[in-house]
């Protein structure tokens, strides 16, 4: 409620207005004098437990089965939101794979956690060099469908295990 509070210095009319009914809102239903508004617990309803530092982000699925949370501590975790147990954890990435995540994630429209998935798979999937060169290329181009980072990726890998130098000839 403090920032409501700071808020109110610098709002007037409408925004004023409702800014002061939030506040009055939430006081009842901390202090249990809520008589209209929604009944059941107040405060916390689980606990996730498994990040270090302050969390910056939280992200649900469109199912509702899985939750995502983001980290000062440079970790990513999945978590299945009925059992409360991490499914998946990603450690710090590169600078420029975190770019692309964020942009990917602005640019998915409601689908994020998705291509995230996607994009995680790839990565678990591809020798870390040739998954950043193609990662930085696409920033580079701006290039965010993730069938068209696969094909950057490959070949990437095929331009590391098939560079043939001209100089050196078996055949001799």
């Amino acid at each position: 409620m403090y920032w409501y509070e700071k808020a109110l210095v610098n709002l007037a009319g409408l925004s004023r207005t409702k800014a002061l009914k939030r506040i009055e809102m939430v006081s009842a239903r901390v202090t249990g004098t809520n008589p209209d508004g929604p009944s059941g617990p107040v405060g916390e309803l689980k606990k996730f437990e498994g990040h270090s530092d302050e969390v910056k982000g939280v992200a649900l699925s469109h199912d509702g089965r899985y939750g995502v949370s983001g980290s000062i501590d440079q970790t990513v975790r999945v978590w299945d939101l009925a059992t409360g147990k991490e499914e998946k954890l990603l450690r710090g990435h590169h600078p420029s794979l975190e770019r692309y995540a964020a942009a990917l994630k602005q640019r998915a429209h409601g689908r994020g956690l998705r291509a995230l998935r996607r994009l995680l798979e790839m990565k678990r999937t591809y020798p870390a060099g040739p998954f950043l060169a193609a990662v930085e290329q696409a920033l580079q181009f701006g290039l965010f469908d993730l069938a068209r980072l696969e094909t950057l990726i490959l070949r990437q890998v095929a331009g590391d295990f098939f560079n043939l130098d001209a100089a050196e000839d078996d055949d001799a």
